[in-house]
């Protein structure tokens, strides 16, 4: 149903006019992230993502926060 609905919004408004099959329009170039190494599709995305994993990381296993989610997500009755 997902795919439908993305399709749809891009034959439309959202869509790229001229293009071979549906596709949104691209970023302007000042809009993309910087390469991290030239003439390659490496950017800072790959870091941000391991940042954020490490992040995740200690606050799902540090932090009493983490805790709650992780007993959540283990047991129905903690849950209710």
């Amino acid at each position: 149903m997902g795919v439908l609905i993305v399709s749809e919004a891009l034959q439309g408004d959202l869509g790229e006019l001229g293009a071979g099959f549906p596709q949104s329009p691209l970023f302007a170039r000042s809009a993309w992230l910087p390469r991290l190494i030239p003439n390659t599709d490496l950017h800072l995305g790959i870091v941000l993502a391991a940042a954020t994993v490490i992040v995740a990381h200690i606050v799902l296993w540090r932090t009493p926060f983490g805790f709650r989610v992780r007993i959540l997500g283990a047991s129905v009755p903690a849950a209710a």
